[in-house]
């Protein structure tokens, strides 16, 4: 995943990142968590590079090379990621999932990879 431009700087990355922190905050994570900044950042970052083939680690991967990030591993951001899901408020989470993806709510739901799919489908209806 090579990305041909700076979309951080495009005004619909703006606007995008905000739709996605605010949604993360309604599912009742805490924007503070260094697992929820990076999985904002990651659900950006792939939604701009349109990989449609997700592979959790690989996509990690690829960020990682993008913003030259090499003090953390693979393995220790998606730990980060899995701590700041199962820490997230999950009366919040569920009783507001349905409302921001539009589908009913499932326990399968909360992984890192299956989030990451449903932030991408949800970013591409917009």
């Amino acid at each position: 995943m090579n990305c041909s431009y700076e979309y951080t700087k495009d005004v619909k990355y703006k606007s995008f990142e905000q739709l996605v922190n605010n949604s993360l905050i309604n599912l009742g994570f805490n924007i503070n968590n260094f697992g929820t900044k990076l999985l904002k950042d990651l659900i950006l970052y792939a939604y701009f590079n349109q990989d449609y083939d997700i592979y959790f680690d690989k996509v990690v991967s690829a960020f990682f090379k993008y913003r030259s990030i090499n003090n953390i591993s693979v393995n220790t951001a998606s730990h980060r990621i899995c701590y700041a899901i199962q820490n997230a408020n999950y009366n919040i989470f569920k009783e507001n999932f349905s409302t921001i993806f539009n589908i009913e709510y499932d326990y399968y739901f909360r992984s890192p990879k299956n989030l990451l799919i449903l932030f991408i489908n949800n970013l591409n209806n917009k």
